[in-house]
């Protein structure tokens, strides 16, 4: 289904906020993003409020509107909440996955597997890999709270791996973890799977800390 200009833009802008192109602080003029984008007034503050819920954007009355900053705090409370629901995402996927959907979780390994990591925009493309690989894993539970939920959160986890500037090799790490909660998929093994993820978020909360130590 093509996407529409309003959904094209709110994309791209949200894109750009997690990829930290845009900026923490950076603030947002509308008139600019109405020329860049070629969109009305009222479609871009509809935009402006979809991000403003997601925690990326703050409006400030007489001041504008700014890109959240990243805080570490907000971190460490998104990773207790996202490593609790992910136990229950390993309990339903284990369950209810279909071949269908491990068929396409081993497409994403493969796609990943054929890319030579050397600079910012293999690590845009691997990003983009391991959203969909978590996206069909949500889809799996068949839980539609957990699909709304989990997605936001992982988007702020994403904006401060780029925030402390990752590499591709270390995106490529992260999906060794991935590799390992297919296995377990495939087998039905859902405390095989639920240890994948839970080793999973231990790995980057790992490697976050030794950025900011």
């Amino acid at each position: 289904m093509r996407m529409s200009d309003k959904e094209k833009t709110y994309h791209e802008i949200r894109e750009g906020i997690i990829t930290t192109r845009i900026k923490p602080g950076e603030r947002l003029k509308e008139k600019e993003l109405m020329e860049e984008y070629g969109i009305g007034r009222t479609p871009l503050r509809e935009i402006a409020f979809q991000l403003r819920q997601e925690g990326l954007i703050e409006i400030i009355p007489k001041v504008g509107t700014h890109v959240t900053q990243i805080e570490i705090q907000e971190i460490r409370s998104v990773i207790e909440v996202r490593r609790w629901l992910e136990q229950l995402v390993g309990l339903l996927a284990t369950e209810r996955i279909t071949d269908e959907q491990l068929t396409e979780l081993q497409g994403i390994i493969d796609a990943v597997d054929r890319l030579a990591p050397a600079g910012r925009t293999e690590v845009d493309a691997l990003n983009r890999y391991d959203i969909r690989f978590h996206n069909i894993l949500y889809q799996a539970t068949g839980n539609q709270e957990l699909q709304e939920i989990l997605p936001r959160l992982m988007s702020k986890m994403t904006r401060f791996w780029y925030y402390l500037g990752f590499q591709a090799a270390e995106f490529l790490a992260h999906f060794d973890d991935l590799r390992g909660l297919l296995a377990a998929l495939e087998k039905r093994d859902t405390k095989g799977v639920q240890r994948a993820l839970d080793d999973h978020m231990d790995h980057f909360v790992k490697k976050v800390k030794q950025q900011i130590l």
